[in-house]
């Protein structure tokens, strides 16, 4: 009678291989959900909406966008100049305390400057001069009418909530937590990437919510 191997210390041997089981990796292979991602790809864009309409491309899309924050930054640089001054003053007469309130003070000013020009460029010009530029309208889906107001008002706080909150949370809270919050933005604005990469209208998570597609007519195309 012979013992067990070195290979069997418990005395009774392997139980077979699955059939049904998936063949292991080979060693040094990409993971499975590395390999699917490799091989994601955006969806097909659908036919417009009507003849020589286009629902607008993702590209398109986020250079309108960086347009917007570029006019956004040079507006808010106007503003905040004035309260960097009192910055200044602050931190010299009481320290920095008054330093962090003036802080969230800055912030607020930067989000009501983006609600109005983004609520109002949609509701008043069906674009926001970044999207004029590259010839794109945001509008309502259902007939290509110009937003309502609480339409633009649901799409600018799913678009930017997320990213304001974590800003806010760096500055105000700070440690792990205002990171991981900062970090919970980043990972809304991917998430709003994708899910617009992945509608074949191109509506985000956001437009799905507010009811709003991004067309280009095709004469600007």
């Amino acid at each position: 009678m012979t013992g067990p191997g070195p290979s069997d210390p418990s005395g009774q041997a392997p139980p077979p291989p699955d059939p049904a089981a998936p063949p292991a990796p080979p060693p040094g292979a990409a993971p499975e959900w590395a390999a699917k991602a490799q091989e994601w790809r955006p969806a097909a864009v659908a036919a417009g909406p009507a003849a020589g309409i286009a629902y607008a491309d993702l590209t398109n899309r986020i250079v309108a966008y960086i347009i917007d924050v570029v006019i956004l930054v040079i507006v808010g640089f106007v503003v905040n100049l004035v309260l960097l001054t009192t910055f200044i003053a602050a931190i010299v007469t009481t320290g920095s305390a008054l330093f962090l309130l003036l802080s969230v003070v800055v912030l607020v000013v930067d989000v009501l400057l983006a609600g109005i020009y983004f609520i109002y460029t949609w509701t008043n010009l069906k674009a926001s001069p970044g999207q004029r530029i590259l010839g794109m309208l945001t509008v309502s889906e259902s007939d290509g009418s110009v937003l309502t107001f609480n339409q633009a008002l649901a799409r600018f706080v799913i678009m930017f909530a997320p990213g304001y909150v974590g800003s806010l949370a760096s500055s105000v809270v700070g440690g792990i937590l205002g990171l991981i919050l900062s970090l919970a933005g980043l990972a809304w604005t991917i998430f709003l990437i994708y899910t617009t990469a992945n509608d074949p209208k191109r509506q985000g998570f956001h437009d799905h919510y507010a009811h709003s597609v991004v067309i280009k007519p095709a004469a600007a195309a």
